[in-house]
């Protein structure tokens, strides 16, 4: 008896796991005849069981029913009731290769339900079309009737997961045509949530295409070993249209939170920086907007623009040392910086501008000391031309540098110099 119940088990064991294997057969022959709902289940089923999920096959035909799937939700995002007949499977023709473009496996009269004549267009993965008696598009069907459209996570990511769980299998099965199958469906799916991205970026969801274009070229990384380059250019150019349309909004608050998420991506992204630093200098943060510039400085020293950013704001903060200094490196990047060599004048014409307001504040009985201050300021004055004067020459019609210097002309006395100035000015 020992041994009969012994048989017995093996014999339910046996049956067990051919059933499972049966349930893979299953949805491979529904997936080949379009049976698109019961193809998923019968995989799910599989996937579930610890036998057959130890395969490489059962994953990738996982990945390729979601894939399929999908793919048909894909082409009738491009359909519009109303659209007309032609125009449908002129839509529905670019999913095919440019050699063979997809057409329908049948063009049909059908029945209508008020009686009149119509059209009935069926593709080879079952998605069908209704035209009415003029030829426009009246409805639209498919075998999953949209059972698995809005699913968390979304069919694309299953496939990619299903196919990225097939291919070590299939590495380990030593089956190179499968590996290399896996490979290229990995390929349009990357492909696919390209495209997602080039949608969502056409009607400004920039946030959304960073997303898909981020997806991508994480996929063709992570399972296929490529860098794909137009998904990384591309995630970057939506990272920045996303943030300055939220600066547009004048959501700078969603912003700042946007570009810190990015940030902790590709923290030496210097457009990220930089913007960051402008929404912090337009809302008049001078001390965060100095922190990020600070970065920026660490990642580019090439840049004199940063430069000069930098030392506006320790301008703004009084610091003029280090003010001068970050000037002096934007001018020695840049020699014809007009605007450099101008800020850095007026922080010498400033200083001298503070003494003479503190001497005037000053009792008359302390004439010596009021003259000390003026002397001072003189000198400020004077370290502050050769830069105003350079700026001047470099941009004679602006109304700041004729304007300072027609002041420290007057105040020094060289009236030659200002009468210059003055015919500039009245011009």
């Amino acid at each position: 008896m020992k041994k009969l119940f012994a048989l017995i088990t093996v014999l339910i064991s046996f049956t067990f796991v051919n059933a499972q294997k049966i349930e893979v057969q299953n949805a491979s022959n529904y997936l080949r005849n379009g049976q698109l709902e019961k193809a998923k289940i019968a995989i799910d089923k599989a996937t579930m069981n610890p036998e057959s999920n130890k395969e490489a096959k059962t994953w990738f035909l996982a990945g390729n029913i979601d894939l399929e799937i999908n793919s048909i939700y894909i082409k009738e995002a491009v359909l519009k009731l109303g659209m007309n007949i032609d125009s449908a499977q002129a839509a529905l023709a670019i999913f095919g290769p440019p050699s063979f473009p997809e057409k329908p496996i049948s063009n049909k009269k059908a029945k209508l339900e008020n009686g009149k004549k119509g059209r009935k267009l069926e593709y080879k993965d079952k998605l069908i079309l209704i035209f009415d008696e003029n030829n426009n598009l009246i409805s639209f069907s498919e075998p999953t009737d949209g059972k698995y459209k809005n699913i968390k996570p979304d069919l694309l990511s299953s496939a990619i997961e299903a196919y990225g769980k097939a291919l070590p299998l299939a590495e380990a099965e030593g089956d190179n045509q499968l590996q290399q199958n896996i490979k290229i469906n990995l390929g349009v799916s990357t492909e696919q949530i390209f495209n997602l991205g080039v949608k969502c970026f056409n009607l400004s969801d920039y946030m959304g295409a960073a997303e898909n274009f981020a997806r991508a070229a994480e996929v063709s990384k992570n399972y296929l070993g490529n860098v794909d380059e137009k998904a990384v250019v591309n995630e970057n150019i939506a990272v920045l249209r996303a943030i300055d349309q939220l600066i547009e909004q004048n959501d700078t608050i969603k912003a700042i939170e946007y570009i810190e998420i990015r940030k902790q991506i590709t923290p030496d992204n210097l457009d990220l920086i930089t913007r960051e630093a402008n929404i912090y200098l337009s809302s008049g943060n001078v001390e965060k907007a100095l922190q990020s510039l600070l970065i920026a400085e660490s990642i580019d020293q090439s840049n004199p623009t940063i430069y000069f950013a930098i030392g506006t704001n320790y301008d703004q903060l009084e610091d003029y040392e280090n003010a001068i200094a970050a000037y002096n490196k934007a001018i020695e990047l840049k020699p014809d910086y007009s605007d450099a060599i101008y800020n850095l004048g007026a922080i010498y014409f400033n200083q001298g501008v503070a003494i003479i307001k503190e001497a005037n504040l000053l009792p008359l009985n302390e004439e010596e000391k009021y003259n000390s201050m003026v002397t001072e300021a003189t000198t400020y004055y004077e370290k502050a031309l050769p830069y105003l004067e350079e700026a001047y020459k470099l941009n004679p019609s602006d109304k700041n540098t004729l304007e300072t210097l027609k002041e420290i002309y007057t105040r020094t006395k060289k009236y030659e110099k200002l009468k210059e100035i003055n015919e500039a000015i009245n011009k």
